[in-house]
């Protein structure tokens, strides 16, 4: 593995923990950095279409919450395609999850795992 590939996965799995981090601090403007202008959000039961959808919908979620602790682990990168002239630099990931929710001192534990296709560029 070379020096870049090593740099570019360490920039991969950076994304997905500010992802995290942005939900857990609702920091809105961090959450809407992390997206692309044409990202697609694809949910259990509900999908989003567009920075601004995604940014809306764990707003959504979020907000009437009074906490939340995303622990990430097991961040696997599992293509990293670089050069694509077509889609520019592309990788596929997948890590797991353990979400802890409060509200109203009642609490609610979820976990899984987040599969992701990230797209090397500006986020518009």
């Amino acid at each position: 593995m070379t020096l870049q590939e090593l740099a570019d996965r360490a920039d991969v799995t950076a994304v997905i923990y500010a992802v995290a981090r942005a939900m857990d601090t609702r920091d809105w403007d961090l959450l809407a950095a992390c997206y692309a202008l044409d990202a697609r959000g694809d949910y259990t039961n509900a999908t989003a279409d567009g920075r601004d959808a995604i940014v809306a919908s764990a707003r959504g979620f979020l907000s009437p919450l009074d906490a939340t602790q995303h622990l990430i682990g097991n961040v696997e990168v599992r293509t990293l395609e670089t050069g694509n002239i077509e889609t520019g630099d592309v990788a596929t990931t997948r890590a797991t999850f353990i979400a802890q929710h409060v509200r109203d001192g009642g609490q609610f534990l979820m976990g899984g795992t987040y599969d992701d296709t990230l797209r090397r560029g500006t986020t518009g």
